[in-house]
């Protein structure tokens, strides 16, 4: 049966492993990690954060949906006229008690209407 290791055992193996790994390493490799832990660690020297690209970026496309925007309002195509009927024709035409037969061609007359109006 294996025995049961302590944590504080693990740990000193860990601590052991790493000490040793850290022997092994070539000088100009422990230079470079030294100077990474070095600028890690000190506080007063913190990389500014750039803005102006996302700055940029956020302008160039609130000018792209302006004039999306503005395209959209300006160029809309004119609604077409439709005639409209009143309601009261609709009751004419119901209290009419002439023959349907007129109604049937109704847009022949309107048609002819138009006709001479426009030819005098």
């Amino acid at each position: 049966m294996k025995e049961k290791i302590g944590e504080t055992e693990i740990l000193e193996r860990i601590r052991e492993t790493l000490e040793k790994s850290v022997g092994t390493i070539d000088t100009e490799t422990q230079y470079r990690l030294t100077q990474a832990r070095k600028s890690a660690l000190s506080p007063g020297r913190r990389q500014r954060f750039n803005l102006w690209p996302s700055f940029r970026l956020s302008f160039a496309i609130l000018c792209a949906a302006t004039v999306v925007l503005v395209f959209t309002i300006w160029y809309q195509p004119s609604p077409t006229v439709q005639p409209v009927i009143s309601g009261i024709e609709d009751v004419e035409i119901l209290a009419n008690t002439d023959s349907l037969e007129f109604f049937a061609e109704i847009d022949f007359y309107f048609w002819l209407a138009e006709e001479v109006d426009h030819s005098g």
